[in-house]
């Protein structure tokens, strides 16, 4: 997705909110990705969908970490939404608001609030399909370089096993991004002839 698809999308469902809201890059691929996939795949009439999004906690933590901390402190947080209201013509409105919500719930509370409740992870209701995207448009991943220059390309291999998909920033555009999933076949050919509806390029792997 490049700059100026990505604007496109956004008017598009900006426009869809009764009330409008800010959609960051994220939500929206987040949201538009989302739905095309279950479309491709089919969900059943009576699935509930559970959608997760990773969570930098570094910035979050009360007592905050120290300034010289290197590691990471990263949660899951997630919403359930019935199938019937993504497969509305205005879906991915209705997705990338219940996301904006979730996010912004998590400034006036502790990300490490109901951590017990979330433990397992598998511990969901009968019915219930998750979804989840692994990476985010600004981790910089092709900006790494470890001594042997920075990567030609970057591929996120174990959705192939989890049914995730990945997002990360584009390596032929600043601001643009970068999604990967696998599917079926068949699967694949729908999802694309869906994603394109905007004129946005796919990658997959």
């Amino acid at each position: 997705m490049i700059n100026s698809q990505l604007d496109k999308l956004g008017s598009k469902e900006e426009a869809n909110q009764t009330k409008p809201i800010y959609l960051s890059t994220y939500v929206l691929v987040y949201a538009y990705t989302m739905v095309c996939m279950l479309e491709a795949k089919g969900v059943n009439s009576n699935d509930k969908i559970k959608i997760v999004i990773p969570v930098d906690c570094r910035a979050r933590l009360n007592p905050p970490l120290p300034k010289n901390y290197i590691g990471n402190c990263v949660s899951s947080f997630d919403v359930v939404v019935e199938r019937e209201d993504l497969m509305k013509e205005n879906g991915v409105a209705y997705v990338a608001k219940r996301l904006t919500e979730m996010i912004k719930g998590l400034e006036n509370r502790s990300v490490i609030e109901g951590a017990k409740e979330r433990i397992p992870y598998t511990d969901w209701e009968k019915f219930t399909q998750t979804v989840r995207a692994v990476g985010t448009n600004r981790f910089g991943m092709y900006g790494a370089d470890f001594g042997w220059g920075k990567p030609s390309n970057v591929e996120v291999t174990t959705i192939a096993r989890t049914g995730a998909f990945s997002i990360m920033e584009s390596k032929d555009e600043g601001g643009g991004v970068q999604v990967g999933l696998v599917l079926k076949e068949h699967e694949m050919k729908l999802f694309g002839s869906l994603f394109t509806r905007v004129k946005i390029s796919q990658s997959t792997c």
